[in-house]
């Protein structure tokens, strides 16, 4: 929860948890040293602290049941993607279609932003959990239940890492509704 991507590098998925630590690293650097891209940095930084946190969780658990931790189609992963890129979640899962139009859709979205910032998160947030459930869906195909082992209940309960992250995720919305008022106002 203090690092994002440590928990997954820990967990073996390495890949993911070294992109999460350069990129959180990187936003954060941007966010201190430059006053230009500042708002998509700090973006960012609550994106991946909030979702880190959580996929860390999921993916400790699929690895103490046994569960490929890299496998594809990871809804996790396709949601983070649609909620801090362009689209690029439905890249990742291989639909190519919902790809292009989420692309031309979130640039168009991001243009309005100035003016419209909960229009834009509302948004990212609907792509983030169409890509979540597209990815389900093909993860369910490509591994079905019966045929994955059952995970066993950690000690550590599931709902304090959601907890966070919707507390989080919770004052990024109360932050983007005051914005949009504010900007109402004028």
């Amino acid at each position: 929860m203090l690092l994002p991507g440590v928990g997954q590098i820990y967990c073996e998925a390495s890949t993911r948890g070294w992109a999460m630590l350069i990129i959180t690293l990187v936003a954060i650097i941007a966010a201190i040293a430059s006053s230009e891209g500042r708002e998509i940095a700090c973006r960012l930084i609550v994106m991946f602290y909030v979702l880190a946190p959580v996929d860390a969780y999921f993916t400790a658990c699929e690895h103490n049941a046994g569960i490929e931790v890299e496998a594809p189609n990871n809804p996790r992963v396709a949601a983070l993607l649609n909620m801090t890129t362009n689209g690029f979640g439905y890249f990742y899962i291989g639909n190519r279609g919902a790809f292009g139009l989420a692309f031309l859709a979130s640039i168009a979205f991001r243009m309005m932003y100035a003016s419209q910032p909960l229009l834009a998160e509302v948004t990212m947030s609907s792509l983030a959990i169409h890509a979540w459930k597209l990815a389900s869906r093909a993860r369910e195909s490509e591994y079905p239940a019966a045929q994955r082992p059952q995970i066993e209940e950690s000690s550590f309960p599931a709902g304090v890492p959601i907890l966070v992250a919707a507390l989080i995720i919770g004052q990024y919305w109360l932050f983007a509704i005051v914005a949009q008022i504010l900007l109402w106002r004028g």
